[in-house]
């Protein structure tokens, strides 16, 4: 409660008799009673008797709630007078806060015996507002003062005593009966701090109050006594000093409003009106000791010219100098005069306005954007004035710039006649496009801190630096390139219709500005660079990037955010209309769709800046910028600063991993930790994407020796599990990149990816081996199978499967590079990635080929399956890997058999193989090449038959069904008769089929290959298992 408002209240309370005693309040719940206010001080005695007769009509047969103010009422009538017994029978309820003694007094007589009696107001249901507005401040104020004491009487009794504001009041809880029932009643005495006729300090304990003329004496004991008498003798001196300041400001103001009007009279139409003026003026001069006395000269009559703008300027600059408040007089009667000469004369004026209060300046403010906004499009010649004359001088006062873009940007008046005011304002200097770039840092920096909350300001600071970035002078573009490259990364692409608009509009003007400032000097070939690149800016893809590509060209994204300016449709410019508050699950899981989308072309966009930043750092002769730096240094801190997670900080992080050379130990720990959070907030799978795509390139910049790099693979692993399209996709090219780094740094030269990748699985084991055992694909048992097991999920997806496809062909190079063999001599460690590549390579289709028929006979199997026996144990394959050497450099056309027994040996190898082939017959394109090596297979590995019929027949059918290929359905048809030909030892049953794999650890080898999940199954595959894992890896840097 602001003691302002309070002391009103308390000055008005005597004229309350004039408001209502007994009226209805507004109660928040409309199952309770009728709830009525009894204020007692506004009784008068004459009317008691009407009074009571209003009440009985109005309560004589309705069951109520009373509440009885008894606040500052010295003599309280008698309520058995006001409330008939016929109405309290009708009283469920009577609410008396802040009771005072007298009242509790008469609460105790008998008619009250029978209604209930409260002493707070929390156990009905009442508007505040309801309440006498000086009781409902006394009863939400603090005290500024509060101590212990006892009041000294033939009882001594333990009180409270409370300063609030100007009051008194002392408190002490008393017992209250009802009934049976026993309660605690606060009984309140308040004095005002000036009705103490005497306060008398007896000794360091003791004080005795003389309240009026001796009617009334009471002592308190207490420790801090003294401490209270001066907290109370300040009170009485400020009140006093309170009523001669508030004369002296009257009379203060009084005086700039006659001083005003003499100085606006000096230029009126009248001669004797201005002669009078001056007289006057002089007149004040002498009387107020005004510093204009040597200007002025006393005499009975004088002629004043109509412009006297040599006159009046010195003395309007006196006056402001001396005492700049005569402004907020002395504007209003200008504009209103409408007289151009008095404008002109305010050039020296304004200066002043950084010796104003916030208050005052906004009420200034406030005259001066009426005045240029409502006459700027009309005849009157002030407002084309005010924004040549005064707005450009207002924007050199720097100290005022703040209060100035606040007042604008909560102004009523139409943004289109801001922005004009925001043009004027940068004529002389750049102060304002300055404040107006690091209010759009803060107002971004508020939104992340309250993600969700939509941000009103924003769509009018990007108006105000839209039209400001035409001019690299106004915007200062040589200094806060680097902020404006930073608020475009953090809203390029999203937000509303106009926001998008904006920011394209505003990279293509501030990049324009360059080749238009004359300061600056280009050579003819950056200039060129420069055209290009602003060519670009109106292209198809450009236009995408910035997700504005519903336009035809650059030009019209323009024209349209011009012309949502002028016409302020609060959908275009706020982005959704009232209606709109509450959206469906399926549009917010969409919306992150949009947002992981849209973190791609970020990331492009960021690049095609980096790219014209650096042309026109090391292109320009003037002092060498470091732009690409210190917009790193931005995007670093918010990329890692302490708030929650947010897209913003996403972006920044993003943007960082752009501009970054080098990246210590400390920041990719600082990395891991935000995806760590952000996994584990499991609403966001965007931000989960953006860690991502930013991990990609930044821990290939961080020390060789520092231990992400082994790490790299278990966080790719780790987020394969989402099974989330983008999140899937940012995944592979992480994996991919750590391999080349990887291979660029020596690693493979004598070790494999098997042994790299499990060493760094050490520490991580028990977390690891768990997520092994959920997802159905143990990298102990095979490795190579495992792998592949997560990458054939890409291969169904025409937009993944190439990087996939290049990440296969890369393991392929590694896993040879590392034994020094052919990557398509067939071994047991490659054979896993030829076979996924086998549908889309052409080179692994010509390279190898089907077996012969005789040839494949002889290699059948005599032994029953695995799976077929009771004690089913995953095998474990001793002997030394077989490879089969066809080739040589010389001879790459010959050709060798793929499913060749004697290198896929093992009931595992052999079984994971048909299922990796089952797998691609279900989604891959070239599907016959498949059918052809599952047709092999039936006769090469007869033990697996049981694979092919649990895991193909449904697929199987829906071949024979939309089949247009004669061959194709011949290979179908051959296959169904061969399987049905070949004999299942042992009677194997898909069940065990499925056991085996379960046992083998690749329960989940033909569920992972299967479709992406929605959003929100995606965060629910984030378990504390995977959380775990993360947790490990952080702890392992």
């Amino acid at each position: 409660m602001g003691f302002s408002s309070f002391s009103s209240n308390l000055e008005a309370l005597s004229g309350e008799t004039v408001l209502p005693c007994f009226y209805a309040a507004t109660s928040t719940s409309t199952s309770s009673p009728l709830i009525y206010i009894l204020v007692l001080r506004r009784i008068v005695t004459a009317d008691i008797d009407i009074l009571r007769k209003q009440i009985d009509d109005k309560c004589g047969k309705t069951k109520i709630i009373c509440v009885v103010d008894c606040l500052f009422c010295e003599y309280p009538p008698p309520l058995t007078k006001i409330l008939s017994l016929t109405v309290l029978k009708n009283v469920e309820k009577l609410v008396v806060p802040l009771c005072s003694p007298k009242i509790l007094t008469q609460l105790s007589d008998s008619a009250f015996s029978q209604v209930k009696v409260e002493f707070n107001l929390s156990s009905i249901d009442i508007a505040t507002d309801s309440l006498p507005s000086f009781t409902a401040l006394l009863l939400h104020a603090e005290a500024s003062f509060t101590t212990k004491a006892n009041l000294i009487s033939a009882t001594d009794a333990e009180v409270t005593v409370k300063l609030i504001d100007k009051i008194v009041q002392i408190e002490r809880v008393t017992q209250w009966r009802f009934g049976d029932l026993t309660t605690q009643a606060t009984v309140s005495d308040l004095y005002m701090c000036a009705a103490f006729e005497q306060i008398e300090l007896i000794d360091s304990r003791t004080i005795t109050f003389v309240v009026g003329d001796n009617s009334h004496v009471f002592s308190l004991a207490l420790q801090n006594a003294r401490k209270l008498v001066e907290k109370i003798g300040t009170i009485r001196a400020r009140a006093s000093a309170e009523c001669r300041s508030d004369t002296r400001v009257q009379l203060r103001a009084n005086c700039d409003d006659v001083t005003a009007l003499a100085v606006v009279r000096l230029v009126d139409q009248d001669a004797n009106v201005r002669s009078t003026a001056y007289r006057l003026l002089n007149n004040l001069s002498l009387a107020l000791n005004l510093p204009i006395s040597t200007r002025l000269q006393d005499t009975p009559c004088v002629f004043i010219p109509t412009n006297c703008s040599r006159f009046i300027g010195p003395i309007l600059t006196l006056l402001m100098n001396n005492q700049p408040t005569l402004l907020l007089s002395l504007i209003p009667k200008i504009i209103q005069h409408g007289n151009p000469i008095l404008i002109g004369c305010l050039r020296d004026c304004w200066g002043g306005m950084q010796q104003l209060d916030s208050d005052q300046l906004q009420d200034l403010f406030s005259h001066l954007v009426a005045s240029t906004s409502t006459l700027g499009a009309g005849s009157s010649p002030i407002g084309p004035l005010m924004l040549t004359e005064v707005w450009p001088v207002i924007g050199v006062e720097e100290r005022i710039q703040v209060e100035l873009l606040d007042h604008l940007l909560t102004s009523p008046y139409p943004l289109a006649h801001l922005c004009e005011l925001v043009q004027a304002l940068v004529c002389k200097s750049n102060h304002f496009a300055s404040t107006v770039i690091v209010r759009l840092l803060e107002e971004l920096s508020l939104n992340a801190n309250s993600e969700g909350e939509d941000c009103k300001n924003l769509p009018k600071l990007l108006a105000f630096l839209l039209v400001l970035s035409f001019n690299a002078e106004a915007i200062n573009v040589d200094t806060q390139l680097p902020n404006i490259m930073h608020v475009v990364t953090c809203l390029a692409g999203s937000g509303s219709k106009f926001m998008r608009y904006a920011i394209f509009a505003i990279v293509s003007n501030v990049f324009h500005s360059f080749g238009s400032n004359p300061d600056t000097e280009f050579c003819d070939d950056l200039r060129r660079c420069l055209s290009i690149f602003l060519r670009q800016l109106s292209n198809e893809e450009a236009l995408r990037l910035f997700n504005v590509d519903e336009m035809p060209c650059g030009q019209a994204v323009l024209n349209s955010a011009m012309k949502m300016m002028n016409i302020e449709d609060e959908i275009d410019l706020y982005g959704r209309s009232t209606c709109d508050d509450t959206s469906s699950t399926d549009q917010t899981e969409k919306n992150q769709e949009d947002d992981s989308t849209s973190l791609t072309n970020v990331h492009q966009l960021i690049t095609l800046l980096m790219a014209i930043v650096g042309d026109l750092e090391k292109g320009s002769t003037a002092e060498a910028r470091d732009w690409l730096g210190e917009w790193k240094n931005i995007s670093r801190q918010w990329a890692f600063r302490s708030t929650s997670t947010t897209t913003l900080q996403i972006r920044s992080l993003v943007a960082y991993s752009c501009l970054a050379n080098t990246v210590s130990d400390t920041d990719i720990r600082n990395v891991i930790a935000i995806l760590v959070q952000v996994v584990k907030r499991r609403d966001s799978l965007t931000c989960i994407s953006g860690v991502t795509l930013a991990l990609i390139r930044l821990h290939t910049l961080t020390p060789s020796n520092s231990p992400i790099h082994r790490l790299v693979f278990w966080i790719v692993i780790l987020l394969f599990q989402l099974e989330h399209a983008t999140v899937y996709e940012y995944a592979i090219q992480l994996l991919h990149t750590n391999l080349l780094n990887l291979d660029h740094m020596g690693v493979f030269d004598h070790t494999t990816i098997e042994q790299v990748a499990m060493d760094a699985r050490y520490h991580l084991e028990w977390d690891l081996k768990a997520l092994d055992q959920y997802a159905g694909l143990s990298f102990r048992a095979n490795f190579n199978f495992a792998l592949v097991g997560y990458l054939l999920k890409g291969l169904r997806q025409p937009f993944l499967s190439p990087k996939v496809l290049q990440l296969l062909h890369l393991i392929l190079r590694i896993t040879a590079k590392t034994k020094n063999k052919n990557p398509y001599m067939l071994t047991m460690d490659n054979i896993p990635y030829i076979i996924a590549l086998l549908p889309f390579d052409e080179k692994v289709q010509q390279r190898f080929r089907l077996g012969a028929s005789g040839d494949t006979q002889t290699a059948k199997s005599v032994l029953p399956p695995l799976w077929a026996s009771e004690e089913i144990k995953t095998p474990h394959v001793a002997v030394e890997n077989p490879t089969i050497s066809v080739w040589n450099e010389d001879e790459e056309e010959e050709t060798a058999v793929l499913l060749d027994p004697s290198i896929i040996c093992g009931e595992q190898a052999q079984s994971l193989t048909v299922t990796v082939l089952a797998i691609l017959a279900r989604s891959c394109p070239n599907v016959s090449v498949v059918l052809d090596y599952l047709l092999e297979a039936v006769t090469v590995f007869p033990t697996v038959v049981p694979v092919i019929e649990c895991l193909l027949d449904q697929r199987i059918v829906s071949l024979v069904q939309g089949c247009h290929s004669a061959r194709m359905l011949s290979t179908v048809v051959r296959l169904i008769e061969t399987s049905a030909l070949e004999d299942s030892p042992s009677g194997t049953t898909p069940q065990q089929v499925c056991s085996f794999l379960q046992q083998s650890g690749f329960a989940g080898l033909w569920r992972y290959a299967g479709a992406f999940l929605n959003p929100r199954a995606s965060r629910q595959a984030i378990n504390a298992n995977l959380c775990s894992c993360l947790e490990c890896i952080l702890a392992c840097l």
